[in-house]
């Protein structure tokens, strides 16, 4: 029997905090939130300060998006109509123009297509900047608890509060933390650390193994900052 692709939000584990946004309250859900889930570091009233000051942020830009959809969907519906009423108009009078009037009604169509998914992707880049931006100036106050604000490449889905303190080596050096933005298997359960068991995505690599060998640095480490 086939394994069912179910795309969610990463669970928490020790070494992060996701942070769902709740489609209806429109806002991050916190409510699974304590302190104890960062060794004290960052109480509720901090995480909540952030995460609305973030949204606050998201909320005018994601209008427009809607008006993006809206004009997106208007622009169909006027396609169709002339295209319409031109065929009616030259069906008896000049049938042999059909053709072309369906292949303009095809390339006006793909138009329309490409404009809105070039609108919508840079809303969101947009949105992913000013964002970081906020959590950014949040990491300045956060960093010396060793807690850090990541906005994921699915953000707005959720935003990840990163606990650098659980993932420092003995040599004093921060490794990334695991973050996972891949389709899991199953509905992931977020908001309680993960112990080992459920949610857990299929094949994927461990970014904590910094030492391969006898203790011979990864190549291919990237530190955390350099993560967008």
């Amino acid at each position: 029997m086939s394994t069912q692709i179910i795309i969610g939000a990463p669970p928490t584990t020790e070494y992060t905090v996701v942070f769902q946004f709740d489609q209806i309250g429109k806002r991050f859900d916190t409510g699974f939130y304590t302190p104890g889930l960062t060794g004290g570091r960052a109480s509720l009233e901090e995480i909540n300060h952030v995460l609305a000051d973030i949204e606050n942020t998201r909320r005018p830009i994601a209008s427009k998006a809607i008006s993006a959809v809206c004009c997106y969907i208007l622009s169909l519906f006027a396609c169709i109509g002339v295209y319409i009423f031109a065929l009616i108009s030259i069906s008896d009078s000049a049938p042999d123009m059909i053709p072309f009037f369906i292949i303009a009604f095809i390339a006006s169509m793909i138009l329309v297509i490409v404009v809105f998914i070039v609108r919508i992707r840079k809303i969101n880049e947009e949105t992913k900047t000013k964002c970081k931006a906020v959590a950014d100036r949040h990491n300045q106050n956060f960093a010396s608890r060793g807690l850090r604000w990541h906005i994921p490449v699915n953000f707005p889905s959720w935003i990840e509060l990163w606990k650098d303190y659980q993932v420092q080596n003995s040599a004093g050096m921060y490794l990334p933390p695991p973050v996972n933005q891949q389709p899991y298997t199953q509905v992931p359960s977020y908001g309680v650390p993960n112990q080992g068991m459920g949610g857990q995505p299929q094949f994927q690599p461990n970014p904590y193994q910094n030492y391969q060998g006898q203790g011979q640095p990864n190549n291919n480490y990237v530190p955390p900052n350099s993560y967008v």
